[in-house]
């Protein structure tokens, strides 16, 4: 099974926020310098996050950051690990949306 462009991409950027992660132990005096350089959710670290005056982490968390993705209901950046639960809960389209009683998957609601 040969590979798309956009699946060796994906599969790419995992591998350098990988290395990423494994290599980030930050040194007792950069410690809270490198807190503020890193990314919540993935913790993805990049000296760019820490300055508050450019939108390097929100751009991070919209387009690259690996444990969040876009609320196919209401376009909201939402947790993956949360995802279900925002759209029975909190997503402005939850009426389109219904939970299975058995597995708790999300499913349309027309299904």
């Amino acid at each position: 099974m040969q590979q798309t462009k956009a699946e060796a991409e994906e599969i790419k950027w995992e591998k350098v926020v990988y290395d990423q992660v494994q290599n980030s132990q930050p040194q007792d005096d950069d410690e809270e310098d490198m807190v503020d350089a890193r990314c919540e959710f993935c913790h993805y670290m990049d000296p760019e996050f820490a300055n508050e005056d450019n939108d390097a982490l929100d751009l991070h968390y919209i387009h690259k950051c690996l444990m969040l993705t876009t609320c196919k209901g209401c376009s909201k950046i939402v947790e993956i690990s949360k995802y279900a639960n925002h759209l029975v809960t909190e997503c402005e389209e939850r009426d389109f949306f219904k939970q299975c009683i058995r597995c708790q998957a999300v499913l349309p609601a027309g299904d």
